[in-house]
Parts: C-alpha cells; sequence; structure tokens
C-alpha cells in the first residue's frame, strides 16, 4: 500500500530545494564576477586594450593595442604578430589634441556666407525656380 503524501511535508521539501537553487545562481554569479575583476586592470579598466586598427591587406594589419601604461603597435599576418614599435602615449595623446585644435581653427575662419553658399550649391539645379506653386515668389 503506498503511504500518502503529506502535502506540508512536500511543501517544505520544495521550498528547500528552491533555496538550494537559488543559493547555487547566486555563488556562481560571485565566483564568475570575482574571475572577472581579477582580469580587471586599474581602476576598473582591462589590463590590455585594442586601441585601433589599421588593415593592411588580406589578413595583414597595424594594431595598436594598450598593455598596462604601455602602447604598443603590433603588426600582425596570418601567421604571426610581431611587436613594430613601442608609441609614447602622451605625444599620441597631444597629437590628437592638436589635430583637433586646428581644424577647429580652421573651421572657424570660415565665414558663415561661405558656408551657406556651399550648402545652397548643394541644391542648385534640384528643383527650378517658380514651378512650384507653395513657392510664392521667395527666391532662395
Amino acid at each position: 500500500m503506498a503511504a500518502a503524501v503529506n502535502p506540508i511535508v512536500l511543501g517544505i521539501r520544495l521550498v528547500v530545494g528552491l533555496a538550494v537553487v537559488i543559493a547555487l545562481i547566486y555563488l556562481t554569479g560571485l565566483a564568475l564576477r570575482s574571475l572577472q575583476q581579477r582580469r580587471m586592470g586599474v581602476r576598473g579598466r582591462p589590463a590590455m586594450e585594442l586601441r585601433e586598427s589599421l588593415p593592411l591587406g588580406p589578413g595583414k594589419g597595424l594594431h595598436l593595442v594598450r598593455i598596462g601604461k604601455r602602447l604598443l603597435v603590433l603588426g600582425a599576418t596570418g601567421t604571426q604578430i610581431s611587436v613594430v614599435a613601442e608609441v609614447d602615449a602622451g605625444s599620441l595623446e597631444d597629437t590628437g589634441r592638436k589635430d583637433r585644435a586646428s581644424q577647429a581653427d580652421s573651421n572657424e575662419r570660415r565665414r558663415f556666407n561661405e558656408i551657406l553658399e556651399a550648402y545652397a550649391r548643394c541644391f542648385e539645379g534640384a528643383r527650378p525656380r517658380g514651378e512650384d506653386p507653395d513657392d510664392e515668389g521667395i527666391d532662395l
């Protein structure tokens, strides 16, 4: 004869089993988080980071990689990777700032009318003037 299952015992077993599964999921999350933090460098940044890549052909390229505080230019082919040069991070950032500053200066030197004329030339010939009934004689 089969013994009757007590619903209270069944409920307790269900709650305990669910608690064990939730605890295992939580512990797995903690373990994965600690493994990920070991791979991180200072202040939560990865110890190694690909900054830029320049493809040179099929299977060939140059890569700027940051490893700790060092910037390396790596040449990569289909069969090997080699260090081409080590770049000073400060000089690289200064060059980028100078390029952006000179570009901003040249843009500021252009007068508003030159920019407007260049923009208007893009639309010349798109639609003859005066043919649109909504034009109302406005000559742009």
